[in-house]
Formats: C-alpha cells, structure tokens, sequence
C-alpha cells in the first residue's frame, strides 16, 4: 500500500497579489500625507517657532510615556 504525499498548494500568487495592494495603500497613504503637508506649511509659516515647537514636544512626550508604560526599557535591555 503506497502513501500518497499531500503537497502544500503554492501561495505566491495570493502573497505577491497581498503585497502589491499593501504597497499601494501604503503609497497612497504618503502621497495623500505629502498634499496635507504641502498645503499646511504654508498657512503656519508666520507662525512663532515656540507654537511650532509646542506640538512636536508634546507628541515626543506622549510616545515616550507610552513607551515606558509598556515596559520598553526592560525590553531594550534583554536585547
């Protein structure tokens, strides 16, 4: 009695398929960024560096409390 091999059927028409729509999001997703910016730059130009600074800081900060409050320095320190 002969076993028969089950062979996995090939995915790469689908995987390819999957990584060209996630590449085409993905570009869009920066173009649609570049026309915001491109458009917004211009309107705070005049503005004072420290009402342009104000929000970067409060952004950093906000990633930084949430990477300590997931624990990020005792994975660091695994690596």
């Amino acid at each position: 009695m002969a076993a028969t091999k089950h062979t996995m059927k090939m995915p790469e028409l689908l995987v390819f398929a999957k990584m060209f729509v996630v590449g085409l999001v993905a570009a869009e997703v920066c173009r649609t960024t570049y026309y915001l910016g491109t458009a917004f730059v211009p309107a705070i130009a005049d503005f004072p560096l420290w009402a342009k600074a104000i929000p970067v800081l409060i952004g950093l900060a906000v990633c930084v409390v949430r990477a300590f409050g997931h624990d990020v320095e005792a994975w660091c320190r695994t690596k």
